[in-house]
């Protein structure tokens, strides 16, 4: 898509046998696209009510796609981007707990850890690795300590170490995104955790954070949404411009539909702008991209066709 708004579909999916269904991101590496897909592929699997256990696929920048690695009893269920280090790409599954794999750009893949849930260091890891330094960190929004999800680092090798076990309230709770790295602190979100009052059956779960972390373990809640004006579950990851943080929460703001908020890492939060369903979007799940101080993102519904919308929001000073 250009940034006027001229889109062109560079590849349809067609699913189970011989394709994949519901794609992740993709990654750029060595002048080709690298991407995973929940489901489909050739391997029969029960995945979110779709065939398929998933597939790893790669397709040139005009849109010729192949797919090179048909998921199975080893990697089930793609559950993030791919991250590129060393010329291989790696990525999470939902296998159980969840799994960390490593593929190549032919395509033979290995599952190189399990994670182990509750008590352990966590599970569903629903989120792309972040690359700091020679070792990945990432997100599970399940499991750990108190159930609430973790934050990890792992090596290309496959040595996980548990950073840290959200707590829920005041705390932060269910990190959906992964993590970004400023001057070698790591931030991120949560759609549920902080102080804020929002409830899930009838109990305070609330309203999501934002939160930082060391990649020691040492974490702090940056910022709790209240769930009303300035927004509510972000389930998207951040991006840094200009010295602030900017996202997106799924629900919140002045008409209930979501926002694009800014937030310093002294706490202080500010609403960009609020989603009107019909007007402009709704719900906005994904994380926004800076194209010189302009945020482009997406939102699942509303709009004109209420099937969702891509935007552009300006940044100003």
């Amino acid at each position: 898509m250009s940034a006027s708004g001229a889109e062109r579909v560079l590849h349809d999916f067609a699913g189970y046998p011989n394709d994949g269904q519901a794609p992740f991101g993709l990654t750029l590496l060595n002048g080709e696209f690298y991407g995973s897909t929940e489901a489909g592929g050739s391997t029969l699997c029960s995945v979110s009510g779709y065939s398929g256990c998933g597939s790893i696929y790669k397709m040139s920048l005009a849109g010729q796609e192949q797919v090179i690695y048909n998921c199975a009893d080893d990697i089930v269920a793609p559950s993030s981007s791919l991250v590129a280090v060393h010329g291989a790409l790696y990525g999470m599954a939902l296998r159980y707990n969840g799994v960390m794999y490593r593929v190549s750009t032919s395509g033979k893949a290995v599952d190189l850890y399990g994670f182990k849930g509750y008590p352990g260091d966590g599970a569903a890891p629903g989120a792309a690795l972040l690359l700091v330094k020679g070792v990945m960190y990432g997100t599970t929004t399940r499991g750990g300590r108190a159930k609430f999800g973790t934050v990890f680092s792992i090596t290309t090798a496959g040595k996980e170490t548990e950073l840290y076990s959200f707590l829920r309230h005041p705390d932060a709770s269910d990190p959906a995104a992964g993590l970004i790295e400023v001057k070698g602190t790591l931030y991120g979100t949560t759609e549920q955790g902080g102080t804020g009052r929002c409830k899930h059956n009838k109990h305070i779960v609330g309203c999501g954070t934002v939160f930082e972390i060391s990649t020691t373990g040492a974490e702090h809640v940056i910022y709790s949404f209240q769930g009303k004006s300035d927004g509510e579950s972000p389930d998207a990851g951040l991006i840094a411009v200009g010295g602030k943080l900017y996202g997106t929460t799924s629900a919140g703001g002045a008409y209930g539909a979501g926002t694009v908020f800014a937030v310093g890492t002294d706490g202080v939060e500010s609403v960009l702008h609020s989603f009107g369903y019909d007007t402009d979007g709704a719900g906005p799940s994904a994380g926004l991209i800076d194209v010189k101080g302009t945020l482009y993102g997406s939102t699942t519904s509303g709009g004109g066709y209420g099937d969702g919308t891509i935007f552009a929001l300006a940044l100003s000073g």
